[in-house]
């Protein structure tokens, strides 16, 4: 957008020595231009318009009454009247606006200070309502999930059933309005609340779930207060293996160590045909991987391949 400048004027008086516009110099209009635009603030330049112009209504009895507006602005410390065309050339604005803001602030009451700009500060008329938007978040997190267990340390993502999308959890929801008589959202607003609000993905963990922690997580009440303190024991187990693994390993990387440390996994995993509320994993066991330090070593069946 091209900024705003003083445009030439070259008004003409004749007899008419009300007018002062000739005592304004270039560089006068040019501060005038820069202070009013230098506010930055729509309501201290309506302020200034407000401040600056006074609609006068003239006419004889009986007649219609005609209006006009007289203009002015400061100059050491007062006014000078000035015409409309220098006005408006001066400050780069219509008389549209000054009409607009005059108006304005007489149909308000306000003789001084014009009205706040409520442009942009309304509701909009087809804003979802919260209540819905709640129902929207509760319906989300109605439907099960599972935390990775392998590799929980480096994300907190949590995932739904593979069988499921936004798409027919949207169709779901909207059934389940429907049965209740309540007002639904289309599937866009649904879309954005899954995405921005909740960090979950349809997608399985691309490792394997602990069976005993998923079974813990699946009991209930009665079951974990049987199930609880062997759940504990095998955290103290899982959180003593990593231990002993990291420190395994940095013994084996350190230079000139006669240590060898060998890690051994699955190298493939099978999504089992299970509910989506057990969210297992049927494990492949013919086909392993072993990870040691500088080397990899493969074994399928009875056949081993060393690989450097």
């Amino acid at each position: 957008m091209q900024a705003k400048a003083v445009q030439e004027c070259s008004c003409q008086h004749g007899r008419q020595k009300v007018f002062r516009c000739s005592e304004f110099s270039e560089q006068n209009r040019q501060q005038l231009l820069s202070d009013y635009y230098g506010s930055a603030d729509y309501s201290r330049q309506c302020d200034f318009i407000l401040n600056h112009c006074v609609i006068i209504s003239t006419g004889a009895t009986g007649r219609p009454k005609q209006r006009h507006i007289q203009f002015s602005l400061p100059l050491d410390n007062g006014r000078q009247r000035v015409c409309k065309k220098f006005f408006l050339a001066t400050l780069a604005v219509t008389e549209s606006l000054v009409w607009y803001t005059l108006d304005k602030c007489a149909a308000d009451g306000n003789q001084s200070f014009s009205s706040p700009d409520n442009r942009g500060r309304h509701e909009p008329h087809n804003k979802t309502s919260h209540d819905v938007l709640e129902s929207v978040r509760a319906h989300i997190c109605s439907f099960p999930t599972m935390e990775p267990h392998y590799v929980r340390a480096n994300t907190s993502r949590k995932f739904l059933g593979s069988e499921l999308n936004i798409q027919k959890m949207h169709h779901l929801y909207v059934e389940e309005c429907k049965s209740k008589d309540e007002p639904f959202v289309k599937e866009g607003v649904y879309r954005r609340v899954f995405c921005e609000e909740f960090n979950f993905s349809f997608h399985r963990p691309r490792k394997d779930c602990c069976g005993k922690c998923q079974q813990f997580e699946d009991a209930d009440d009665s079951e974990k207060s049987i199930l609880k303190e062997e759940h504990e024991r095998h955290l103290q187990r899982k959180e003593l293996a990593r231990t002993e693994k990291k420190s395994d390993k940095e013994k084996a990387k350190a230079k000139n160590s006669t240590w060898y440390a060998m890690a051994m996994s699955h190298s493939r995993t099978m999504p089992g045909s299970c509910p989506c509320t057990t969210l297992l994993y049927t494990i492949k066991p013919v086909e392993m991987d072993f990870a040691w330090f500088g080397m990899k070593v493969r074994v399928t069946g009875d056949l081993m391949k060393l690989v450097h």
